[in-house]
Parts: C-alpha cells; sequence; structure tokens
C-alpha cells in the first residue's frame, strides 16, 4: 500500500509540475529556479553526510 501512494504521490507532482510548466507565464524559469534551490541545498548535505562523515566517522555529519 506504501508503494501505491507514494507512486500516486509522484505522479501527481508530476502532473502539477508539468501544468505549471505549460500555462505559467514564467512556469520554465520558476522550475529552474527551484531545481537550482534543491541541488544547491541537497548536494553539499549528501557530500558532508556520506562521504566525509561516513569516512572519517564523524557522527555530527552523519546526522
Amino acid at each position: 500500500m506504501d508503494i501505491l501512494l507514494g507512486v500516486g504521490t509522484l505522479v501527481l507532482v508530476l502532473v502539477i509540475m508539468t501544468l505549471f510548466l505549460k500555462y505559467a507565464p514564467y512556469g520554465k524559469q520558476g522550475l529552474q529556479a527551484l531545481s537550482g534551490a534543491a541541488c544547491a541545498t541537497f548536494l553539499p548535505q549528501a557530500f558532508l553526510s556520506y562521504a566525509i562523515g561516513g569516512v572519517f566517522d564523524i557522527k555530527f555529519l552523519q546526522d
């Protein structure tokens, strides 16, 4: 049941993003800004957590 709920939520988000991209006046620029912000946020977190925290076994960075 959790898998169906997750897949359904993913499809819903993708449909909303597609509609926003096609019909919002500046939809493409908005989605580009959001994706850039997501990359700028999550990539350093993933690098610090898994690469540095995992290699040097630093609990603070692993969390």
